[in-house]
């Protein structure tokens, strides 16, 4: 971790230093998980299909999934328990974690589900998942081209970290958009793409001082 620490000082400065430490290892230092440390694709055992086209794993930052969870909600106002949350490229679990969470504060209980291609990543996201909720979630070891959402729900809230290249993202794209779907893009390398498959913008919340700050909201034609 200390690695991590001094590669992230020399590239981006102390501020991003602790930001890392707020938005990533507070997390894990409060409810004993995995979710902070990265994995750089040199460092993954196993080459899934597609392998080629995914990135290394970084977690998501606690503020802003905070505010995504609290955007969406209002967008969908009464339905949103009725639409299941989907974490495309999940890695170990730290969004379904949280969006949990964030549900059980508000009452609320939605079917929250983790997609990734690399199987050891999807067993620390439910050992994760065991050590807050007691159970192992519903986390699915899966290329993401290559699923069926609707097997997931009639609508999906789809959640984006940035997880794989353009060729993997429009084929995603074009799965999403068979049915009502709310996309969730954060750090939005590819952001020209979802228009293309008939998506439109709903909202984008440009970065401050780093990417992990910048989502947008992209709704399907079937809404």
């Amino acid at each position: 971790m200390l690695a991590d620490y001094w590669k992230t000082y020399r590239h981006q400065g102390l501020r991003s230093v602790w930001a890392n430490l707020v938005e990533r290892y507070w997390f894990d230092w409060r409810f004993g998980t995995d979710t902070g440390l990265p994995l750089a694709r040199p460092d993954f055992q196993q080459h899934p299909r597609h392998f080629e086209h995914g990135l290394s794993y970084a977690s998501s930052w606690t503020s802003e999934v905070r505010l995504i969870f609290q955007q969406i909600r209002t967008l969908l106002g009464d339905s949103f328990p009725d639409w299941c949350f989907v974490d495309i490229g999940c890695g170990k679990g730290k969004v379904v974690l949280q969006w949990h969470q964030e549900c059980r504060r508000a009452g609320i209980q939605q079917q929250a589900i983790g997609v990734d291609y690399y199987e050891p990543l999807i067993q620390i996201a439910q050992s994760n998942h065991r050590k807050l909720f007691s159970d192992s979630g519903r986390f699915v070891v899966g290329e993401a081209s290559a699923i069926d959402f609707r097997a997931f729900g009639d609508r999906v809230i789809a959640y984006l970290y940035n997880p794989f290249d353009d060729t993997v993202m429009s084929a995603v794209l074009r799965n999403l958009a068979q049915q009502p779907c709310v996309l969730i893009y954060t750090n939005p390398t590819h952001a020209q793409l979802p228009g293309q498959f008939g998506f439109r913008l709903h909202s984008h919340k440009r970065k401050s001082f780093h990417v992990n700050q910048e989502t947008m909201i992209f709704i399907s034609s079937h809404l």
